[in-house]
């Protein structure tokens, strides 16, 4: 059961991305509310968000990626995140993470195919038995341009360098560990590719 994440993702997906680890039990809601439940399964405690979690690495033409500042009131910051979300009842993954990159970037694209599936990760291990779908996108500099308003929770939209992505997770700039696991593989097979790694 461990240790098979069945990917590439060509369906079914990882199980763990929409349902719990069967192993787990008995199971006893302490808590609810719309935005997250927490259960005692089996002695172990877990904060499970109401909706399925979806990220999206937007990259812009081979040489940069697109991150947003979010406002996070919680932690006082807005803190550099690659655009996130979670599906909306009934909606595919795919769907979700096209309207998520809209929301939160202003870049419209409808066309599913172009979304390629990443390995899903896992957010919180000890807390949370879902795993986070993940997928890149490619992204032309004139949808760049032409992007509309984001959402009032985005406080910008950025272009950073792969270069300046490096810098900013090296200086703690950016320090939310889901996007800098994204964003670093991204980087780490670049550098793989152009044989930079003996």
């Amino acid at each position: 059961m461990f240790n098979n994440p069945k990917f590439p993702p060509s369906f079914p997906w990882d199980y763990r991305l929409q349902n719990p680890s069967l192993a787990l039990s008995p199971v006893k809601k302490l808590h609810e509310n719309d935005y997250f439940s927490v259960y005692d399964r089996g002695s172990y405690f877990t904060i499970e968000p109401a909706f399925v979690p979806v990220v999206i690495l937007p990259v812009l033409e081979d040489n940069s990626m697109i991150f947003v500042r979010v406002k996070r009131p919680i932690i006082g910051d807005s803190p550099m995140e690659l655009p996130s979300g979670g599906l909306d009842l009934g909606e595919t993954a795919e769907k979700a993470a096209l309207r998520e990159l809209r929301e939160e970037t202003g870049i419209q694209i409808f066309d599913t195919s172009r979304l390629s599936p990443l390995p899903p990760l896992s957010s919180s291990p000890n807390r949370n038995p879902f795993l986070i779908y993940c997928f890149e996108i490619k992204i032309l500099e004139d949808e760049w341009n032409r992007r509309i308003e984001h959402d009032d929770e985005i406080e910008s939209v950025e272009r950073i360098s792969l270069k300046e992505v490096t810098d900013k997770i090296i200086s703690g700039e950016i320090y939310i560990t889901l996007h800098i696991s994204l964003a670093s593989a991204y980087i780490l097979a670049q550098f793989k590719e152009q044989g930079k790694f003996q």
